[in-house]
């Protein structure tokens, strides 16, 4: 992807561990961000879809410092271990995007017959149900993530996590406040005031409060 003068390269990558059989994973990703070196790249996103959270640490031990971050997906549950490593982001898992009130985003009648009885069946994602967004934030310089950052939105209203200016002017609408001055903004049906403290803004509902 090309961002003025900037490229960024974006590698999905999937494991082994109870997973369909694919390459080698880890000798895969190394020739790949080698590859992407010499090609003078040096902005690299890494979506690892994988069962096994080992797996996914060990590609963190190989390939930290050499790409820029590297986020975990699959399992649909979120990990609390964001970090920075040698300049690469990490988090074994975002966590879904979708029906939080269920079994991984499923309806759960399914699951728990096969849990009880062995007895399989076809999934299916409920028509209604509470739902939550999940997503990292990273910025990126010269190939090095010097931050990071996990926000999650529930579609009651709530937002946990840091929500930086950017996040704010760009995905609800919002303009540069001055400290201590609030607006609000429509989001999710909801009115969520939005107050600017220093240089973090903490955004409040009238059930739960989520701080940055």
């Amino acid at each position: 992807y090309d961002f003025g003068t900037e490229k960024l390269a974006v590698i999905n990558l999937m494991g082994h561990y109870g997973m369909p059989y694919v390459d080698n994973v880890f000798r895969c990703a190394e020739t790949t961000v080698k590859i992407l070196h010499n090609q003078g790249i040096k902005n690299i996103f890494i979506d690892f879809h994988a069962e096994a959270t080992s797996e996914k640490r060990g590609l963190l031990m190989m390939l930290q410092g050499k790409v820029s971050a590297i986020i975990g997906t699959h399992t649909h549950v979120g990990t609390d271990d964001l970090q920075i490593n040698q300049g690469t982001a990490y988090l074994t898992d975002i966590g879904l995007t979708g029906c939080r009130d269920n079994v991984i985003g499923i309806d759960e009648k399914v699951p728990l017959e096969k849990f009880r009885f062995g007895v399989a069946g076809r999934f299916e994602v409920p028509e209604k149900c509470k739902k939550i967004l999940q997503m990292v934030i990273v910025t990126i310089e010269n190939g090095e993530a010097l931050e990071s950052y996990k926000i999650k939105i529930f579609d009651d209203g709530r937002i946990i996590g840091r929500l930086g200016e950017f996040i704010v002017k760009n995905h609800l609408g919002g303009e540069k406040t001055k400290e201590n001055e609030s607006y609000d903004v429509n989001h999710l049906g909801e009115k969520l005031e939005i107050r600017c403290i220093t240089d973090k803004l903490s955004f409040a509902s009238s059930k739960e409060i989520g701080y940055g």
